[in-house]
């Protein structure tokens, strides 16, 4: 998808009178909440093992679009952030 939903631009703009702060999940949970089922595919899902966030590029749009707005770049903390480190991986370097 490269285009926001008319509904989700306008959910961006409200959101952003009210929160202050730089959490995209924050973001997400709210528009999640109040956009039906159909807009929600274009959602990533958390990864299946480590069950840490990744974005698509949807999400990369809604971002950029947030920061368009009010000029607040969103964010995910790293240790909510899913990274292609293999399992093996990990368990080796405990």
């Amino acid at each position: 998808m490269n285009e926001i939903n008319e509904k989700i631009k306008d959910l961006i703009l409200e959101f952003s009178q009210i929160y202050k702060g730089e959490d995209f999940l924050e973001l997400k949970k709210y528009l999640l909440k109040n956009i039906n089922p159909e807009l929600r595919k274009d959602f990533s899902t958390r990864d299946n093992y480590s069950k840490k966030h990744k974005l698509n590029d949807f999400e990369k749009l809604i971002i950029d679009n947030y920061e368009q707005i009010s000029g607040v770049k969103l964010k995910i903390q790293n240790d909510k952030l899913h990274t292609n480190i293999q399992i093996w991986q990990t368990r080796n370097n405990k």
